[in-house]
């Protein structure tokens, strides 16, 4: 068990590095649809990263997060979802009204 604990961590941090490489990619970009890309990658390395608290946590490996901590914890998990999933609809809907900025 303890063997899948770890291979599941792993697996979880190479994602992680995966989504913020990704990060660094889009926030470059020069259109503000790159740009909402970058910031809906980032929302999602802050979910995976406490993905990876809570599979730490949760098995008794390092157990030192109370029950204000877990919840702290959520509602950033919850409010960064939130907020860069409605960033990026509201670019995306820029484009389908041809707010964007032009076409290069």
């Amino acid at each position: 068990m303890i063997l899948f604990q770890i291979t599941t961590t792993l697996i979880g941090c190479a994602v992680l590095t995966l989504s913020i490489s990704l990060f660094f990619y889009f926030i470059s970009a020069r259109k503000a649809i790159g740009r909402a890309v970058a910031y809906m990658l980032a929302g999602e390395s802050i979910g995976l990263f406490i993905t990876i608290l809570f599979s730490l946590t949760s098995n008794g490996i390092f157990d030192c997060w109370g029950p204000e901590e877990s919840m702290v914890a959520r509602v950033v998990l919850f409010s960064t979802a939130a907020f860069t999933s409605i960033h990026l609809a509201y670019q995306t809907r820029k484009i389908e009204l041809g707010m964007d900025e032009g076409i290069d």
